[in-house]
């Protein structure tokens, strides 16, 4: 510490030292506090440095909010640095200090088109080049060259006051949100954007996360677990980085997906927008190598899972494709109606040719795909996907998409079928479905120890090793990681198959055996005992749902303990309560089930709703009482939407893949790039079976 620097905190500590006593600027207390004082030292650099209360700050820590109005500055509060960026990245409104509408002061970077400076919104006291923690070449979904990138850590943020309930204008040029007309403006909201922000995160230190730096030696599970060793680790630290705002906003008729990236024009250079995660963890090391083997072994035999599969993936192409502003698709919310008509168009196919797939459409001519879609979608008669809403516009609107982004789409599909690409995402389903497993597992096995940790897990390339982190979500660390491994290590002591076993009921799905057991009672059972005898005898009802629960085990080779029967048998009353009010209703909820399990057949693949639309269609129920009240619900409508689309969601099972009552659990705050990257329980369960 050189002169000057000694002479700057012995100005500090006697400013602080004036200020005891009583009167105007005086401290309120006549005691040395020693926050105060750390918080005026030139030379403290957090985290060292003393907190203000005993409350524990969550990973991240902490930002100053300051308020610039005109050429004056006020410090409105300090916020978790995570909410502050969740709130207020460019486009991001909140009603917050003072219960006041403030924002970000954002400006448009005059280096980079559709970026967004952050030199004045931001005070940040750390900078590291993102090539000194981040090995590719690229980064994120928009490819941010790592060499010209840097990771800016903030430490103040500069927000402003605006109008509660102003109008909202969209400049498409500089990718700038206002409450005022300019002569930029292209889009006009009709009501308030939804602001997303997405981050990635990045280790700081390779050498803290292997396992190796941690005080107690890495412990190693039985032979056959699913999990092969665990450590824990004393100083771990994580980058969090935040690469983009992702803004949806809704504009006359339409919705649009907008980016605004981060740029630092004054280094000339790509920003990340970075928080520090200064925590403890516990790091469980998976071989994922002959995982992933026998999970493309199970994907190869069983065309069911293989298919839900590539239209996951395709799903995913197509999220990707509006991040990057391809013009396919404007919105993120057309990612679901296009997979919607895709389904559509296969099930076309397959009528014609069950042998067929996807990429025959796009081996037509334009004429011939236009007639498909004139076919799924026609002008006049509520029929096939005019049931699920698709209305004459959205034909037009597809149609334009197959003239002008045709071969971007063709792309898109035939990369989902390309076996390479495929194995990738596999990959990566596999290894998130993994993490969200143990991260459930841990929250249901150890109670309050799970809930205050935070996961994440970085796969190696090199040597396909899957490491899943369990840190503490308290900047520092207060102990629960370490509390989390002392029980992990009495654990580690059990045989492979109970290990295996608590992780598989960890991760079974009321929601999803409640669907199951409703269809097994509703294709067992005709109309007439549903109608009558069952609804009648409360005992008789119990019987047939435990006779449908003991089948399910033994198909799904599953353990059901009593708690969770009864859970299951509630909600199932519940909904048969529901489904059962008419006899006609009955019967025409079994000719559903029953069209369900055909169209798995012939699809080879999980029906979704606009599948069953398009049957009802082709196929007239053999029961008179479900066909005239198909023809009921058709004639009714809430909108552009027939009745009967939400009657047949109610049989559709609300669980395939993974949902929020098993591993789809959601991260706090925003997304990662990998939010709509799909998760697939019944991959880890067949591992589950045989390892």
């Amino acid at each position: 510490m050189n002169r000057e620097e000694q002479i700057s905190r012995l100005r500090a500590a006697h400013k602080y030292w004036q200020k005891f006593g009583h009167g105007p600027g005086k401290f309120s207390y006549a005691y040395m506090h020693p926050p105060d004082l750390f918080g005026l030292d030139p030379a403290t650099v957090k985290p060292y440095c003393v907190p203000a209360n005993f409350i524990p700050e969550r990973v991240g820590g902490t930002i100053a909010i300051v308020q610039r109005t005109g050429g004056r500055q006020q410090r409105l509060d300090a916020e978790g640095k995570e909410f502050i960026l969740s709130n207020f990245l460019p486009g991001g409104y909140k009603k917050r200090w003072g219960f006041k509408h403030f924002r970000a002061l954002w400006q448009p970077s005059s280096c980079l088109q559709g970026a967004s400076k952050i030199e004045q919104t931001f005070n940040c006291a750390k900078v590291v080049a993102l090539n000194e923690i981040y090995a590719h070449e690229t980064f994120s979904p928009l490819g941010l060259p790592t060499e010209r990138t840097s990771v800016y850590f903030p430490e103040t943020v500069y927000v402003e006051e605006i109008e509660p309930h102003g109008t909202f204008y969209w400049n498409d040029t500089i990718h700038l949100l206002t409450q005022c007309r300019t002569e930029g403006t292209t889009h006009e909201a009709k009501r308030d954007p939804i602001s997303s922000p997405l981050w990635e995160t990045v280790p700081l230190c390779v050498a803290d996360i292997t396992g190796i730096g941690g005080d107690t030696d890495p412990l190693t599970f039985q032979q056959g677990s699913l999990l092969q060793s665990a450590a824990y680790i004393p100083d771990f630290r994580l980058a969090r980085c935040y690469y983009a705002n992702c803004l949806q906003l809704f504009t006359s008729g339409q919705s649009i997906t907008r980016l605004i990236p981060f740029y630092h024009d004054s280094d000339d250079r790509y920003a990340l927008i970075g928080t520090e995660h200064i925590s403890q963890a516990v790091v469980f090391t998976i071989d994922l190598r002959p995982y992933l083997e026998r999970a493309m072994a199970d994907v190869a035999s069983d065309p069911v899972l293989q298919n839900d599969l590539r239209l996951a993936y395709l799903g995913l192409l197509l999220h990707t494709s509006v991040l990057q502003k391809e013009g396919l698709l404007g919105s993120l919310y057309d990612v679901e109606w296009c997979l919607d008509f895709l389904c559509g168009v296969e099930y076309i196919l397959k009528e014609m040719k069950p042998d067929t797939d996807l990429r025959a459409f796009f081996r037509r001519d334009l004429d011939e795909q236009k007639r498909i879609v004139s076919q799924l979608i026609p002008q006049e008669s509520e029929i096939r996907l005019r049931l699920a809403g698709f209305t004459p516009e959205r034909r037009g609107e597809i149609n334009e998409i197959l003239e002008n982004h045709q071969k971007r789409l063709c792309a898109l599909v035939e990369e989902a079928f390309n076996e390479a690409s495929f194995r990738g995402f596999i990959q990566q389903v596999l290894s998130q479905t993994i993490e969200k497993a143990i991260q459930v597992w841990s929250q249901q096995i150890f109670s309050v120890v799970g809930e205050g940790l935070t996961f994440w897990s970085d796969t190696s390339d090199e040597g396909g090793k899957l490491r899943v982190y369990a840190y503490d979500t308290y900047q520092g660390g207060t102990g629960i990681a370490r509390e989390f491994y002392g029980k992990i290590q009495v654990l580690a002591a059990e045989p492979a198959d109970s290990i295996n076993d608590q992780i598989k009921q960890a991760i079974q799905c009321d929601v999803d055996i409640g669907d199951a057991v409703i269809r097994w009672i509703f294709k067992k059972y005709n109309t007439h005992f549903l109608s009558g005898v069952f609804l009648e005898d409360k005992d008789l009802q119990d019987q047939v749902i435990n006779n449908a629960l003991d089948d399910l085990e033994e198909l799904q080779h599953i353990s059901l303990e009593d708690k969770k029967r009864d859970d299951i048998r509630t909600f199932v009353r519940l909904d048969l309560k529901r489904l059962t009010t008419s006899e006609d209703l009955i019967a025409f909820y079994r000719e559903l089930v029953l069209g369900y399990d055909r169209l798995e057949v012939f699809l080879k693949r999980t029906p979704r709703g606009v599948d069953l639309l398009l049957y009802c269609s082709a196929h007239p129920f053999y029961d008179p009482r479900a066909l005239k009240l198909f023809d009921e619900f058709r004639a009714r409508h809430k909108s552009d939407l027939a009745e009967i689309a939400a009657r047949v969601d109610e049989i559709v099972p609300v669980c395939i893949n993974a949902c929020p009552e098993c591993i789809d659990l959601d991260n706090q705050y925003g997304m990662t790039s990998a939010h709509y990257a799909h998760r697939d329980k019944r991959l880890l369960l067949n591992l589950l079976d045989v390892i």
